[in-house]
């Protein structure tokens, strides 16, 4: 889901006509390093090169500071044993207290500490990923058949509510995104089972969750039996870096009594909650944040489950919040009625567009009114009585009898199957090959008739593309002869499909050899990052009266522009997918942070670098075959050379019983046992003296070391390329670790009370 949305005429603070200049940004005067030696130059010369030389310091003092925090971590990315947490409140408050010494604003001190924090830096030289993509793709006619990019945030909504509802169903056609291995994540750790049995293949299983009925006089008489049966209480829950991730988890704490706990990454502990805080009373919550005068994670909810029967959407939350509280009444079963009249007009139509097909599936009795428009409706009314889950479609997986059980003893158990809509946002890059190179893109799955899509269709009507969906695809085909426009001009666009804006408006420039000028182009557009983008394309975006100017470069002003940095770094992954692009029509373009594109299309590269016809294991997620790596260090390779495969030397034979040696030692790894539980998984009586508290205490440090090994052991024997997962027995490893944990902290709190006195 995107995270803005195109704002109108009248309140966007982004449209704004570029100022008027004699050149382009890639004709500026020579940087302060250049002039630091020249003797007649200006005064602070000398200056900026003394603070230009402290910078330099000041990264190496950072990338040594990085390393250190690594071994401290232990090569952990996060780390969340009781050692680790300890070691990072020394760190921030000896941060505290020494910043505090120069600086009066705290929240800046701990946003910098929490910056310091991520940071994950290498010198140069060390590994290969620190060399710039080099983008130069066979310039050939393509003919790309492959699973299209589903939408991300609906099958975590589809997640989270089956899991909600203690529900089994397998999902199809996935792609392992990092907002969606976070959703995964949090839900496992709320007691739903979740098996990655495929690249794109994800089966859930929360039937052995309790019921979330609760008699306790404190759960709201609003919610039905049935309802939520996450567990959360009292847990820490971690939603890594995704928003919706933790708006998802955090409503559907709401309808039961108790106390969670919310971490995140970076992204969350910088986010603006504060929206989210001032909504959570009228829902009979409370959220406290851990760190004082910040309004990130972590944060602790406190719940009553008394759910109110009316509330009003406040307009400064987050699309991704709304679409949460929108879809959180399905999982709570509670009657209610939200209503939407406050939330801007467009955020309205959108979220809607993503929510709808749920409110088919889930709702007992749903009545949508208000303005007249398929997804402008002001008012949700939702109604529930007590058994009403099998009211919706017998094919739901919502419905009792969605879920058919075992047919007999052995028998394979028959799951409803769930293959998301496509993303039609990410589409449209896909569907741009062919106006760059010719030939076909074909995208197995379909999408819906949301305002998404018909802004596609909008964008690449003025273009020789055929756009043809039907039961199963979604192609595109460029017509040789087409006619094309002149310019492309559109003000109404949703930010994430700004890149292609510019990089369409580009392709036309280099086919017809003119200068478009544009009198409009998309409200809230960021028309500096826009030109830096051109210029890394090969154009220069200039200001008229009134109007923007195309101007292609030429090559000495070009290479001015290549050379100043060694790989443009994108600030979002559809200006990465853009550049990838325009190497169509300028080859060599380098792109310095590839694993943005991953973030949104896992296999983009893979894909990209088997262009014309890409391999299919590639386009199926597994590794494609081995190319050699040009200058830069990356496997593209310019058009019109062979292909890299082609010449690479012929492997040399392997010694005799090689291959049945390694089968044989593979094997063993696959028998990998997990190490023996020495404790119940339950509570226990703890010991009633000092020395035996001790004693228990180092034995479940002792085995939460042994079980963490075992984790990385299989973490490193999966295999995706091969169909090779062990997701149940890590999932099954890290809840036993996560128990070892609990025991630990409840032997330390015994610990204190007979050393202090506090029974």
């Amino acid at each position: 889901m995107p995270r803005d949305f195109a704002s109108k005429p009248e309140d966007a603070p982004g449209r704004r006509r570029p100022s008027a200049r004699k050149y382009p940004r890639e004709e500026a005067p020579p940087k302060s390093a250049d002039l630091a030696g020249r003797s007649g130059q200006s005064p602070d010369a000398a200056l900026e090169a003394d603070i230009m030389s402290l910078d330099e310091e000041l990264i190496r003092l950072l990338v040594r500071r990085s390393s250190l925090l690594g071994k401290l971590r232990r090569g952990k990315k996060m780390a969340s044993t009781p050692a680790a947490s300890a070691s990072e409140k020394l760190l921030r408050g000896n941060w505290e207290e020494k910043a505090g010494q120069i600086s009066r604003n705290p929240r800046f001190i701990r946003q910098l500490f929490n910056l310091v924090q991520e940071l994950d830096l290498r010198p140069s030289g060390r590994e290969q990923e620190g060399s710039p993509f080099n983008l130069a793709p066979a310039r050939s006619p393509v003919k790309i058949k492959l699973p299209g990019p589903p939408l991300v945030a609906r099958t975590q909504l589809w997640l989270a509510l089956l899991a909600a509802a203690g529900r089994k169903a397998r999902f199809t056609g996935l792609s392992p995104v990092p907002a969606l291995r976070d959703t995964v994540q949090a839900l496992a750790q709320c007691g739903a089972r979740l098996d990655w049995t495929g690249p794109d293949t994800l089966v859930l299983d929360a039937s052995g969750l309790p019921s979330g009925s609760s008699s306790s006089p404190l759960s709201s008489q609003n919610a039905k039996e049935g309802g939520n049966r996450l567990n959360y209480h009292a847990k820490a829950i971690f939603a890594g870096e995704d928003l919706l991730t933790f708006y998802l988890l955090a409503f559907l704490a709401l309808s039961r009594p108790g106390r969670v706990r919310f971490i995140g990454g970076l992204s969350l502990k910088e986010a603006d909650l504060g929206a989210f805080g001032h909504l959570v009373p009228l829902l009979g919550a409370r959220l406290a944040w851990l760190i004082p005068a910040s309004k990130g994670l972590p944060a602790s909810l406190e719940c009553s489950g008394d759910l109110p029967e009316s509330l009003e959407a406040p307009a400064d939350l987050p699309p991704e919040g709304l679409l949460a509280l929108l879809a959180a009444p399905l999982a709570w079963r509670a009657d209610m009625k939200i209503s939407l009249s406050a939330v801007p007009e467009e955020t309205r139509r959108r979220v809607l567009a993503l929510l709808r097909p749920l409110l088919r599936d889930f709702s007992g009795n749903m009545r949508l009114g208000g303005s007249s428009g398929e997804y402008a409706d002001e008012i949700l009314e939702y109604s529930f009585t007590k058994g009403d889950e099998a009211a919706p479609p017998p094919n739901s997986p919502f419905s009792a009898g969605g879920v058919p059980g075992r047919s007999g003893s052995g028998a394979r158990e028959s799951l409803p199957e769930i293959k998301p809509r496509l993303d039609p946002h990410l589409c449209a890059f896909w569907l741009a090959f062919p106006l760059f190179t010719g030939g076909s893109v074909s995208l197995e799955g379909t999408w819906d008739n949301s305002p998404e899509t018909l802004e596609v269709r909008r964008l690449f009507a003025p273009f020789p593309l055929e756009i043809r969906e039907d039961a199963r695809s979604v192609s595109g085909t460029a017509p040789q002869g087409g006619s094309w426009p002149e310019k492309l001009e559109m003000e109404a666009l949703s930010p994430p499909l700004h890149p292609l804006f510019w990089l369409l408006n580009a392709r036309l420039a280099r086919k017809s050899g003119t200068e478009p000028r544009l009198k409009s182009w998309p409200y809230g557009a960021d028309l500096d990052l826009a030109e830096e983008f051109l210029a890394q394309a090969g154009f220069s975006l200039l200001a008229g009266d009134q109007e923007l100017i195309l101007k292609p470069l030429d090559e000495e002003s070009f290479k001015t522009v290549s050379s100043k940095t060694r790989g443009w770094v994108c600030p979002e992954p559809g200006w990465g997918l853009a550049l990838s692009l325009a190497a169509f029509m300028r080859a060599n373009l380098k792109l310095g942070n590839p694993g943005c594109v991953r973030e949104v299309l896992p296999y983009y590269w893979q894909i990209y670098n088997s262009l014309p016809c890409p391999d299919p294991k590639a386009a199926a997620g597994a590794p494609p075959r081995s190319r050699a790596p040009d200058s830069s260090g990356w496997s593209c390779a310019p058009p019109g050379e062979e292909r890299p495969s082609a010449a690479l030397p012929e492997p040399a034979p392997e010694p005799a019983g090689a291959r049945k040696r390694i089968r044989t030692e593979a094997a063993a790894e696959l028998r990998l046992q997990p190490p023996p539980r020495s404790h119940p998984d339950r509570e226990e009586s703890l010991p009633e003296n000092l020395p035996e508290l001790q004693a228990r205490l180092s034995s479940l440090e002792e085995e939460q070391k042994i079980w963490q090994d075992y984790i990385t052991a299989l973490s490193n024997l999966e295999n995706p390329g091969q169909g090779v997962f062990h997701a149940a027995e890590l999932h099954a490893a890290r809840q036993y670790k996560l128990l070892l944990a609990w025991k630990q902290d409840s032997c330390r709190v015994r610990i204190n009370q007979l050393k202090y006195g506090r029974i």
